[in-house]
């Protein structure tokens, strides 16, 4: 005869089927570009408007760079041709071209 005794013994299931997550959601990213560093794991939990990449920006900033390199310089441009037409304004008609003007129609009559 064997004496009963109360043990703790692991409790293992194994079964066949699908895992379906009780909530899902795209992400997408608003900017294109590198992923340098991810902030979570697979299976954290996360909540709306954390930050869960950080992306490399230097192609960004570069490009930002160039764009506003392109608008001082059509600033530039136009500061110009604004002083320019002021200056023109100014001037006025030229005298020896006036002159000329009276003295070829005073000839012609």
């Amino acid at each position: 005869m064997v004496e009963s005794q109360q043990q703790q013994l692991p409790l293992n299931v194994r079964a066949t089927g699908t895992i379906h997550a009780r909530e899902t959601a795209v992400v997408s990213a608003q900017v294109v570009g590198r992923i340098q560093q991810v902030l979570v794991r697979e299976g954290d939990s996360v909540r709306a408007g954390q930050t869960l990449v950080v992306l490399d920006d230097a192609a960004l900033r570069a490009s930002a760079e160039q764009a506003q390199a392109g608008v001082k310089a059509a600033q530039d441009e136009q500061g110009g041709a604004d002083r320019r037409k002021t200056r023109g304004q100014h001037i006025g008609p030229i005298p020896a071209v006036a002159g000329r003007e009276e003295h070829q129609s005073a000839g012609d009559g």
